[in-house]
């Protein structure tokens, strides 16, 4: 903030009447969730802390497709601990590990256009048949310790979730709308207007987001981002439908 500007005014009641004020207390999370998220989350949640445990903290999605459950489970164990409260922003789309922070999250608002995508973990496993077998019951426990949470938070069991996700979409990918996220309770609140408050300088010349200076093209010419290797135990939870996000350039 520039020197000379008008002090921050923080409210602990950031949402009246449909608008929603963000303060300079905000962490962006856009892109794909993957080693590095967490520190960068999390650090910040831990600074803004350190500087007042009362005022809110705003963790705002633009757009992300979710990724690593690990990383995933960093960010909302920090929001879970965190002493100022934290408040979960979509503005555009949330997916995946994305989508499961926004709905476990103890605050959380959208934009009514913006879309909510939970869906069943994917992946894949290379090995023999006892490697794969033990691949698959990691996945099928990361599921049901982020997936039966919300789950429970909607009423319902963990096999009627799953197979509501099918009911909605052929693919499993099921996407709501905010307005209709609400009443699923995937989101708590929908706001019409986001005031950045924290924004009190000129913003430079615009910049891509350091996640797309990862971007390559394959063979036949089409664009592509290469994931980083995960580490042990872990599985990327993310929506993929164009196979834009690779492991290891496959």
């Amino acid at each position: 903030r520039d020197p000379g500007s008008a002090p921050e005014a923080y409210t602990d009641t950031p949402s009246k009447d449909g608008v929603l004020t963000v303060s300079d207390r905000k962490i962006e999370l856009d892109g794909p969730i993957i080693t590095g998220t967490a520190d960068y989350v999390c650090d910040r949640i831990d600074y803004f802390n350190n500087q007042d445990r009362t005022k809110p903290i705003f963790i705002v999605i633009n757009n992300s497709p979710g990724g690593s459950v690990m990383q995933g489970y960093r960010i909302l164990k920090a929001v879970e601990t965190s002493d100022a409260p934290v408040h979960v922003v979509v503005k555009r789309f949330a997916a995946s590990m994305a989508a499961t922070i926004a709905t476990l999250a103890p605050h959380s608002y959208a934009y009514p256009n913006a879309i909510i995508l939970h869906h069943q973990m994917s992946g894949g496993a290379i090995g023999n048949m006892t490697d794969i077998e033990q691949e698959v019951k990691t996945m099928q426990e990361w599921e049901r310790r982020l997936a039966e949470p919300i789950a429970r938070k909607m009423g319902i069991t963990l096999p009627e979730f799953k197979a509501r996700m099918y009911e909605a979409k052929r693919s499993g990918d099921w996407d709501e709308f905010a307005d209709k996220a609400v009443e699923l309770k995937w989101i708590d609140h929908i706001v019409n207007e986001i005031r950045e408050e924290g924004i009190r300088k000129k913003p430079s010349a615009r910049r891509e987001p350091s996640w797309m200076f990862m971007m390559q093209r394959d063979e036949q010419g089409k664009p592509y981002m290469c994931l980083p290797p995960l580490e042990p135990y872990d599985c990327y939870f993310m929506v993929n439908p164009r196979g834009f996000y690779r492991i290891d350039g496959r």
